[in-house]
């Protein structure tokens, strides 16, 4: 699994009775994961955490409104990121990066879920934009532009917030998961060699892209209404639509849990 030096988790309840449910095979991931998700809950809510999440969201919003502009440079020297027209399409995901993490690292207090929330805006941007954009390596910033601009609309604006919530999600089961899986590692255990922890992390993934789904339609809905009723998304716009999405996610998982009893 993917190694994330990002400091230490808060204590929470039922710590070592979730890990313990790694070592039952009669468990399956997505059970683990839904528990583990569950019981995150005071992280969750922390200031934060919640501040880092609205940041990014509201992050990616300024930037694909941006890209509806003519004055795309200037709206996104606005936002810290210094370009032209020569800056390619890694070039300026690597300066969105750096904008980000050094906002996010100045939240206080700080969380590990914090830096995973920047790692997660990242990675959403490159698994959507940086694709539109042709080639991470050859697109100038006219065709990021472009691709910005194609997730402007609700329904896409919807499809990169699905993206960005599955990343965050998954990367935090990863983190919070991945500290016990050497327990667990080994003949007769649940891990009997790396393809089955391959395994798990895909089982992972498709957890955190299943759960992230029961925000998709009020993400969409959300970001249309604002910028029809306002024009923009502020900050703190943002962060109470993060609150009511993760109020949204923990319902979904709480129904889920009720109708597998």
């Amino acid at each position: 699994m993917g190694h994330i030096r990002v400091g230490v988790l808060p204590k929470y309840p039922r710590w070592k009775e979730l890990m313990g449910y790694l070592g039952d095979p009669d468990i399956s991931s997505w059970e683990i994961a839904s528990k583990v998700i569950d019981n995150s809950k005071e992280m969750l809510d922390s200031d934060a955490v919640q501040s880092a999440l609205g940041y990014c969201v509201w992050f990616l919003a300024q930037l694909v409104l941006a890209a509806r502009t003519e004055a795309f440079e200037i709206k996104l020297a606005q936002l810290g990121i210094r370009v032209s027209q020569r800056t390619s399409a890694s070039e300026f995901l690597a300066k969105v990066s750096h904008v980000t993490s050094r906002c996010i690292s100045d939240l206080v207090p700080y969380s590990a879920l914090n830096t995973i929330a920047g790692l997660s805006l990242r990675e959403a941007l490159t698994r959507t934009v940086g694709v539109q954009a042709t080639t991470l390596f050859g697109a100038g910033l006219v065709d990021v532009q472009l691709a910005l601009k194609k997730y402007s609309t609700q329904q896409r604006f919807s499809s990169l917030l699905h993206v960005f919530f599955t990343a965050f999600l998954c990367r935090t089961l990863r983190f919070i998961i991945e500290k016990e899986i050497a327990n667990h590692l080994g003949p007769g255990k649940r891990f009997g060699s790396v393809q089955a922890i391959t395994d798990f992390e895909g089982a992972l993934e498709a957890f955190a892209s299943q759960t992230s789904r029961i925000v998709d339609e009020f993400s969409g809905g959300w970001y249309s209404k604002r910028i029809w009723q306002q024009g923009d998304i502020s900050e703190s716009d943002a962060i109470r639509f993060v609150h009511v999405a993760l109020e949204k996610l923990r319902a979904d998982l709480d129904l889920n849990e009720v109708c597998d009893a």
